[in-house]
């Protein structure tokens, strides 16, 4: 069983005072076989500031893990207010420093209807190692306050 915790991000738009919320579940953890129960928070910075039409890079985080573990594939998904941020574009989705310098391929979407994003990322010849005390970001993205 891998159990997952969450905390939601929030951007504040100076000159319309309103914040606007992110939200990200890690929705899927490929490990390696035989893994007990892993636990891990899922993270987003709660204290962004931007005003409108600027863009602010966001890094969704991965921390507090409860046993050490091989991460051979991770899905993101992140909800957006898109009454606050526009579309996020994929070429703002990347690689964040726990996945640096490794060969994690694999498929964003960006669902304007729904405003949410997914990222899909596998890595099976040279995964990440991740131990207890291993915290960091797995991946970064762009977003724009309207």
């Amino acid at each position: 069983m891998v159990a997952f915790r969450h905390r939601r991000a929030g951007i504040v738009s100076r000159r319309a005072a309103r914040v606007g919320v992110l939200t990200a579940a890690l929705a899927c953890l490929a490990i390696e076989a035989g893994a007990a129960d892993i636990a891990a928070t899922v993270s987003m910075p709660r204290d962004v500031i931007a005003l409108p039409g600027e863009t602010v890079t966001i890094p969704v985080g991965l921390s507090g893990i409860g046993r050490g573990f091989t991460l051979d594939a991770f899905q993101i998904v992140i909800g957006y207010d898109g009454g606050i941020f526009q579309r996020p574009e994929l070429a703002g989705i990347r690689a964040g420093g726990l996945i640096a310098g490794r060969s994690y391929t694999g498929l964003e979407n960006v669902d304007a209807a729904n405003r949410y994003v997914t990222v899909l990322r596998s890595n099976v010849s040279n995964p990440v190692g991740l131990t207890t005390s291993s915290s960091g970001s797995l991946l970064t993205f762009d977003i724009t306050v309207q």
